[in-house]
């Protein structure tokens, strides 16, 4: 059997709660554990649903990996009613998938939540619930009123992850007219002609993005370099930084987002030829990776990240 690699991607976030009290709205740090217990104590699984964007979705799964710290183990998924269509290898007619009544195409995630620190960590995938998504289904879940916000963890080490490539492939900035008042330093010196062209026509947001295309050469690593540090030194110089670069020609080119950056990581999976990624075996790989008693796992960059 022919087994195939799929890299996964994993991002953060802390839990922060918003409710009203006594008329005036409070924020601050939410423990999601008593909700989602609440969730995983019905019995009837209909009773767990909530109906986004016009589908089921809910949270199925709700249980401990780890009582020290105290971390636990979510599953969601989203019911799709649309069928997709199938083909078979020597023939060109598609044909529905057959679904009995009742019977739904499944599009799961599995998360990991650290109660200590009340951080997330979110499968993601396009077809499941995103982060938002999340937030929805708590909110609506919740008996309290309370919205839940789930807030970035934001990785501390973009800038020098960026800055460790070698080939640049594209810069992507945004700003708005406050921005171009300042003294840009560096910055103003290669981006100074468009700067001008923004002021002469009294604009109040630009965009530039400078890419090489599908041409084989890279961006000047130089300038590239010299813009990042100088975001690094003034990160309000602009609303938007994001580059795109890779270190080798052997890797994918991978985006950095210089301002808005958030942590996370990619896992990678075997899965059998025809196979279905299994809940399981993501949270064994996720519960092993984010902590290691002996050593701490990815746990202490998380630490650091919220510092």
């Amino acid at each position: 059997m022919v087994n195939k690699k799929r890299q996964v991607r994993f991002e953060f976030f802390q839990v922060n709660g918003k409710y009203q009290e006594e008329g005036k709205v409070e924020k601050g740090l939410f423990d999601l554990y008593p909700l989602a217990d609440e969730i995983n104590r019905m019995n009837q699984f209909t009773d767990r649903d909530v109906i986004l964007f016009g589908e089921k979705v809910r949270m199925d799964r709700f249980f401990e990996i780890s009582s020290s710290p105290e971390l636990y183990a979510m599953h969601f998924t989203r019911l799709r009613n649309d069928k997709p269509a199938y083909v078979e290898l020597n023939n060109e007619v598609l044909k529905e998938i057959p679904l009995n009544p009742g019977e739904y195409i499944a599009e799961d995630i599995s998360c990991l939540y650290d109660r200590e620190l009340s951080v997330l960590m979110v499968q993601r995938n396009i077809h499941s619930l995103s982060p938002s998504g999340i937030e929805e289904y708590f909110t609506e879940m919740s008996s309290d009123g309370v919205e839940i916000e789930l807030l970035p963890v934001v990785n501390k080490s973009i800038i020098a992850k960026a800055l460790s490539n070698e080939k640049f492939r594209k810069l992507e900035l945004r700003a708005g007219s406050a921005n171009t008042s300042k003294n840009m330093n560096g910055i103003g010196r290669i981006l100074g002609p468009f700067l001008e062209m923004f002021e002469q026509f009294e604009g109040t947001n630009f965009v530039i993005e400078i890419s090489s295309g599908r041409s084989r050469k890279d961006l000047s690593e130089e300038k590239m370099k010299e813009i990042i540090t100088a975001i690094e030194e003034d990160k309000s110089l602009f609303s938007s930084a994001i580059v795109s670069a890779k270190k080798s020609k052997e890797i994918p080119v991978e985006k950095y987002d210089l301002i808005n950056g958030k942590l996370y990581v990619y896992r990678s999976f075997n899965l059998p030829e025809g196979g279905f990624l299994k809940s399981d075996s993501v949270i064994d790989n996720i519960k092993n990776y984010y902590f290691h008693p002996s050593e701490g796992g990815y746990r202490r960059q998380v630490i650091e990240a919220l510092k």
